[in-house]
Formats: structure tokens, C-alpha cells, sequence
């Protein structure tokens, strides 16, 4: 679902060339992949210019769209592509993979509500965010800041979901730690505290 709307209507609505269709998946999802993306080409113009492909390409194929089961997991996984393939050129490299990734930028997160996380509890959570292994956050920020399922970062990371509930947790730990948490009951709050959290763009 995108914002209450039937998402496979929203697909044969674009297959059927309805351009409105078109920008109301691009108002959803730019801002979101356009972090993905920056994860991974670490520029913003760079970043901007390959989601903004992203969504020329899908108006291209939008006859193809019917295919698609998840168009969620579609466009980050044509992100994830498009930014390796970048990697690829500037890097003069035949293959790159997440795998080989020696990082995941993110320029760090601030609070939607900074009555509730204070600016030296956010200093914690972005250094131990920062200081994860280039997987793990990427995992991380896909479940905790973005809000995909599971299931979906699994398709996108191309690993297991196990896999990425365990990138997950070992995260969470680390937060945990860095506030002196390592209780069930306190970690659930450390939860809510990272839902109130958002990128700097």
C-alpha cells in the first residue's frame, strides 16, 4: 500500500500511461531511494541523477509494470543496480557487489520529536550507526528507517531473511550498550525511540 492507495491499482493505473499515477509513486518513493542510492555513490548529485533515472526507466516499462509483485522491493532493487553499476564505471571494476561494499554512507539522523531524544542520546545512536559494518547498516536503515519488512530487505540485500534479522539484532545490541541497555523492556523503548528518528537530507 502507498499512503492508503491499492498498490496494484496504482500499477495498472501507470501501465495504462496515467502520469498521475507516475507522481505520486515518485512524491512516495524518491526521497527514500534517494538515500539508498546515496549509501552507495556517497554524492548527492549523483545520487539525485540515478533515482530520477529510475523513474524515467519505470515510465518507459510501465506496460512490463503488470509483472511486478512488490513494486516496493522493484525500485529499491533497480536502485541497488543502477548504483552498482555507477560503482562499476567510475571504479572500472566488472563487479561489484554488496558484498564487496567497504561502506554504506549515511550523513546521520535527527529526531522528529527532540523532547523525547535528546542531543546526547542522538550522538549515540549515530556513532554506533556509523561505526556498523557497511551491511548491517544498510539492513538497518532499510527496517528501521525506511520500514521494510524482512522479507523485502532480504530480496533487496540478496540475503537470507535470517540473515537479515540477525544484522538487526546484533544493531539493536549495539545501540543497547551504547545507553547501558540489556533488557527486553527497554530494548521495545529503544525501538520506539528509532521510529522517531529521520535522515538529514
Amino acid at each position: 500500500m502507498i499512503k492508503g492507495i491499492d498498490e496494484k491499482k496504482m500499477i495498472d493505473q501507470l501501465a495504462n500511461g496515467n502520469e498521475l499515477a507516475l507522481k505520486k509513486i515518485i512524491d512516495f518513493f524518491s526521497p527514500k531511494l534517494y538515500v539508498f542510492c546515496l549509501g552507495f555513490v556517497k554524492k548527492h548529485e549523483i545520487a539525485e541523477e540515478i533515482v530520477s533515472d529510475i523513474f524515467v526507466k519505470i515510465w518507459e516499462r510501465r506496460e512490463k509494470l503488470v509483472e511486478i509483485k512488490n513494486l516496493k522491493s522493484y525500485l529499491y532493487i533497480l536502485t541497488r543496480n543502477e548504483s552498482i553499476s555507477y560503482l562499476r564505471s567510475i571504479k572500472n571494476k566488472q563487479f561489484i557487489s554488496i558484498e564487496l561494499l567497504d561502506d554504506f554512507f549515511l550523513e546521520g539522523f535527527q529526531s522528529a520529536d527532540t523532547e523525547i531524544i535528546n542531543t546526547e542520546s542522538l550522538h549515540k545512536i549515530n556513532t554506533v550507526i556509523q561505526n556498523l559494518p557497511p551491511r548491517s547498516k544498510m539492513a538497518f536503515t532499510l527496517a528501521k528507517i525506511n520500514g521494510l519488512k524482512y522479507k523485502e530487505i532480504a530480496e533487496i540485500m540478496d540475503i537470507s531473511v535470517r540473515t537479515v534479522d540477525n544484522h538487526i539484532a546484533q544493531s539493536l545490541n549495539k545501540i543497547c550498550l551504547s545507553f547501558g541497555i540489556d533488557n527486553k523492556p527497554s530494548t521495545q523503548k529503544i525501538n520506539r525511540i528509532l521510529s522517531m528518528l529521520i535522515l538529514f537530507t
